[in-house]
């Protein structure tokens, strides 16, 4: 049976308590936040303040970002904010506060122009025109929309969740109301995966409760450890850049085959009849699993080990057809992550060993 969908904001209050209070009872959520060793952290934060949200804004606060906007929110998404300025850790997201909400045309244009041409009008329409009040950082690329062309008598807006990450497209999972997607997504607390695959939709059956690592301020004290790095310590070597790196196969061939014919690259044989992959000044050397070699190597080579990130020249959207014309089927994506110069969007792909293999445009 589903829970009641709060509306008044001592409801909101009543409820989040409740679910902050269940989070600490060894939830799923909880175990891969301890895991990621934040669960002190978050269990002394919940503990000192009683929930994990933040002070409730004034209503002047909340006619301010109303006028901001240009319209005036729809009432459970309204009264959650007087009781809660933003929230942390509800499934794979942290609700945004009141400063931060915006549409999404404005406060990620990169991820609309990225998916406007894979949508139809109605699709693009209502992207354009959706409230961002959630989303994760650095985890599977899901947000959280409101949709004010889609609204009922009572002023409600439709709410979506939306998993950029698998390739869902936006309209995908709707509810009713911010109340009725707010209520499914805290009763994920305590569901295992294997659980999981059986109550979630089918379009998303095989996720499991994500743990995304936010770096944004009010969320930087629990990672900050396991972001330390030896500061001030002088290293004694300057790395230019990275020559070649070697990939261990089973099949050569089909790995030869893979590579030239749907990536493009070039096979070069070098050395004492050594194979490699070339594209522009840059080398992938192939060593076959179980094969005796002089040359030294890791020190345990396998197959289907490796994660290689390759930037291409055309739009991610567009090479999706295109691989399937190859017979390669899109595992995820296009994702959202963080590159070596800057955000990257990906499309995740399998080579014959089982890599992962990602294809990616930066955004800027």
């Amino acid at each position: 049976m589903s829970a009641q969908v709060p509306v008044a904001a001592a409801e909101w209050t009543v409820f989040l308590r409740g679910y902050s209070s269940k989070f600490l009872d060894d939830s799923s959520l909880l175990r891969a936040f301890e895991e990621n060793g934040a669960g002190e952290f978050v269990r002394s934060h919940v503990q000192r303040e009683g929930w994990i949200g933040y002070e409730p804004v004034s209503a002047d606060a909340v006619v301010a970002v109303e006028e901001r906007l240009g319209t005036r929110l729809p009432p459970t998404y309204r009264n959650f904010l007087l009781a809660s300025n933003g929230f942390g850790y509800v499934a794979d997201v942290d609700l945004l506060n009141v400063d931060e909400i915006g549409w999404l045309s404005e406060r990620d244009p990169d991820l609309v122009e990225a998916w406007s041409s894979a949508l139809d009008d109605s699709e693009r329409q209502m992207l354009e025109r959706s409230l961002l009040i959630a989303q994760d950082d650095g985890g599977p690329g899901v947000h959280w929309l409101l949709h004010p062309g889609d609204a009922a008598e009572d002023g409600e807006w439709a709410a979506y969740e939306w998993f950029t990450g698998d390739g869902s497209r936006p309209g995908d999972d709707r509810y009713d109301s911010f109340g009725a997607l707010m209520v499914q997504a805290t009763q994920r607390l305590d569901t295992d995966p294997a659980e999981q695959e059986q109550t979630d939709s089918p379009a998303h059956a095989d996720r499991g409760v994500h743990c995304a690592q936010p770096d944004s301020p009010r969320h930087s004290a629990p990672f900050d450890r396991t972001r330390q790095v030896a500061s001030g310590r002088i290293s004694p070597v300057h790395i230019d850049r990275l020559d070649h790196l070697t990939l261990t196969v089973v099949d050569q061939d089909a790995t030869i085959d893979f590579y030239t014919r749907v990536l493009g690259m070039e096979a070069v044989v070098f050395g004492e009849g050594r194979t490699a992959l070339a594209f522009g000044d840059n080398r992938i050397g192939l060593r076959v699993a179980g094969q005796d070699t002089e040359d030294a190597t890791a020190a345990s080579p396998g197959p289907g080990t490796a994660e290689l990130c390759f930037v291409v020249d055309e739009p991610v959207l567009l090479l999706i057809d295109k691989l399937g014309e190859q017979g390669v089927g899109i595992e995820a994506g296009p994702a959202r992550s963080t590159g070596a110069r800057g955000t990257i969007y990906s499309l995740h792909l399998r080579d014959p060993d089982g890599n992962l293999i990602k294809l990616s445009n930066y955004l800027d």
